[in-house]
């Protein structure tokens, strides 16, 4: 069972939360300063704003009424304890907000950023715009972008702490890409450094073989698992179905780093 909401007021809308964040918060980047904010992706239990003080753009993930409380805050922390080790490769949370009810937290805004996504079991890239048509991609930028996404998945596990995330929806865009990444030039260096996890739902104490048994396991066919040695890291949502041999070169790649690190 889930914590106890303090208030309940299913009359109190998302952008009358986002006001009374922007109005009564104690952080100072925000006080005195003009401001707008309009909503640029929804889903099923959240939804993602553009914020805009003054110049500077940040992004505001706010909660749904029917989104178990706590779980925003549990999201906020994960994204901030992974990116200490991973800036590069995780989004930096900025703020956390509640009243009580509802929960948001506010994050730096990216650029450029292009949306990963699946469609009948391939990638597919979504361009800047949330309004954008898909762009269907071409073998080989799908075989160079799934090899990155694998080889990033096996960067982010933290073997001192045996802990990985978890809870990974790439179909919604989780991942996307930002900077300089050339859609039109794509190749393997560009794909892993420009890619950002934006979403952390969960993180999870795991062995290192395990974590990458379960990921060559969702990666290839997606099962969906309850086994908990094996536990499911992407969500059964996912659609797109890698080959073998782009996971086995992903993980020999991604453990060449790790031992370099050491």
């Amino acid at each position: 069972m889930g914590a106890v909401r303090k208030i309940e007021y299913s009359e109190f809308t998302e952008e009358d939360f986002i006001y009374s964040f922007l109005y009564n918060n104690i952080y100072s980047e925000f006080k005195n300063k003009k401001f707008s904010f309009k909503k640029i992706k929804e889903d099923t239990n959240t939804v993602t704003y553009l914020l805009l003080v003054d110049n500077t753009k940040y992004v505001i993930i706010a909660s749904k009424n029917d989104l178990e409380y706590g779980l925003l805050k549990k999201e906020y922390n994960n994204l901030k304890n992974l990116n200490r080790k991973n800036k590069d490769m995780v989004l930096s949370p900025q703020y956390y907000y509640t009243d009580g009810a509802r929960e948001l937290y506010v994050t730096e805004y990216l650029y450029n950023i292009q949306r990963i996504g699946s469609n009948e079991g391939k990638i597919i890239i979504f361009p800047s715009k949330y309004n954008y048509e898909p762009i269907n991609l071409k073998s080989y930028d799908t075989n160079v972008i799934n090899t990155a996404l694998a080889y990033n998945l096996v960067r982010l596990y933290d073997e001192k702490r045996q802990l990985a995330p978890s809870k990974i929806d790439i179909s919604n865009g989780d991942f996307v890409y930002c900077d300089d990444w050339d859609l039109k030039k794509i190749n393997f260096d560009d794909s892993i450094n420009c890619m950002k996890l934006t979403r952390l739902r969960e993180m999870i104490k795991i062995p290192f073989k395990d974590y990458l048994n379960s990921l060559r396991r969702d990666l290839v066919d997606n099962r969906f698992s309850t086994n908990k040695s094996n536990p499911t890291i992407i969500t059964k949502d996912f659609s797109n179905f890698m080959r073998k041999e782009q996971i086995e070169t992903a993980i020999s790649l991604g453990l060449k780093y790790k031992r370099n690190l050491r």
